[in-house]
This record gives structure tokens, sequence and C-alpha cells, in this order.
């Protein structure tokens, strides 16, 4: 079963496209979403974001999931 507090910061982060953005949002430090997000990605899978420069480029699934929650 997937962690809801893990998926809840992935929603955050993939409206807000920010990790800094979506931590605020959610009363959370960066790098504790962070986390987060990379262990629901282990969890998953799937790669659910890449990094182009400084900023996050949402993958497929990442687009998929987002539309269905």
């Amino acid at each position: 079963m997937i962690d809801s507090d893990r998926l809840r910061s992935f929603i955050a982060f993939g409206e807000e496209l920010s990790f800094t953005r979506a931590a605020a949002r959610l009363h959370l430090s960066q790098p504790a979403l962070h986390v987060q997000v990379a262990r629901l990605t282990e969890e998953l899978g799937v790669l659910l974001y890449r990094r182009v420069g400084r900023g996050p480029v949402p993958s497929a699934a990442r687009s998929a999931c987002c539309r269905r929650s």
C-alpha cells in the first residue's frame, strides 16, 4: 500500500513543480519533501521526474498520476 504522506507530498510537488514551493505549502522542510518523493519513486519503481538544469521536468508517469489524483 502506498504511504499517504508520500503521495500527498508527490501531488503537491507535481502541482507546484518545485520542491521549495511544495514544501512550503505542506509546512515541511525541502529536504524532507525531497526524501518523501524519492522514497515514493523507489516504491513505485518508476521515474516521476528528471532534472534539467536546476529544475524538475515531469515524466509521463508523474503526469498520469497527477491526472488520476
